[in-house]
């Protein structure tokens, strides 16, 4: 309808609360020990990354004055455009150059039809990233859901927001990806240290979607469906979700979200308990 929404600063409707264990969803698992694929498609992936992708560096600086540095792949700015349909996303992964990447993200679709029992899922894109020695990604989130596959050497993603419970350290949870471990988040900031552990270089498949409910309901009331926040800006809702509640509401009085928050909160520790990060 073109209308403006906005932003949200109370819960929808009880019809589009969101749900435990789905929406605001942080998970860690391993995509070898889990069943979802075998480790000679990991190691073939690589192999393709090592050998046969000329990489492009990318660079930029954040509002901190810190530098963000990656290197990445694929088309168009640095992702493949998915569709759908399966054959045309194989497609779009070709044409961008991400032939070598198919069999696993076939497995990644495969684990999310589990996830996401009865809703069909719509891939936005696919982009890769190479890491090595300084090289890092700054805190930042999507309003979308997304699955980040680690490959190669270990490396420290750290994630925080909706979902995941307050303890004396904030809301923020440090996890060292191991090879084959995938990262499934709904909007929580992250972030990718620089090389602490020595391992060498890593690799990792990003794979960005919702949900055919997340486009249909505005993802519950939270914001449209987009990676880039310039397009939930220009729709009327605050652009990121409080950590408390979920939802994109603006603070007060000069404070964060989050210290004014008068919503449900989601800080219960079951919310993602025994997903891989909240023990």
């Amino acid at each position: 309808s073109g209308a403006v929404h906005p932003p949200l600063a109370t819960p929808p409707p009880p019809q589009l609360a969101l749900r435990r264990g789905i929406d605001c969803m942080a998970r860690r698992l391993n995509m070898v020990h889990g069943g979802w694929c075998e480790e000679q498609h990991l190691d073939d992936l690589v192999r393709f990354f090592s050998h046969s992708v000329e990489w492009k560096n990318c660079e930029h600086d954040s509002s901190r004055g810190r530098k963000m540095a990656w290197t990445g792949f694929g088309q168009p700015d640095g992702a493949a455009l998915l569709a759908v349909d399966q054959l045309e996303w194989k497609y779009a992964l070709r044409h961008g150059g991400l032939r070598g990447t198919i069999t696993v993200v076939c497995k990644i679709f495969e684990l999310l039809q589990s996830l996401h029992p009865g809703d069909a899922i719509l891939p936005i894109l696919v982009n890769c990233c190479r890491y090595e020695g300084e090289q890092r990604c700054l805190r930042h989130p999507h309003n979308c859901r997304q699955v980040t596959l680690s490959l190669g050497a270990p490396r420290t993603f750290s994630v925080s927001g909706a979902g995941l419970p307050l303890h004396e350290g904030g809301n923020r949870y440090d996890v060292l990806l191991q090879n084959g471990d995938a990262m499934i988040l709904d909007g929580q900031q992250h972030e990718v240290y620089p090389d602490q552990e020595g391992g060498g270089v890593r690799f990792s498949v990003n794979l960005f979607y919702g949900t055919a409910d997340d486009q249909r309901t505005n993802r519950r009331g939270r914001s449209t469906l987009s990676i880039q926040p310039r397009d939930v800006i220009e729709r009327g809702w605050h652009p990121w979700a409080c950590p408390r509640c979920g939802w994109h509401h603006e603070g007060c009085n000069g404070q964060p979200a989050w210290k004014c928050c008068l919503n449900t909160q989601l800080d219960d520790p079951s919310w993602n308990r025994g997903g891989g990060i909240v023990r």
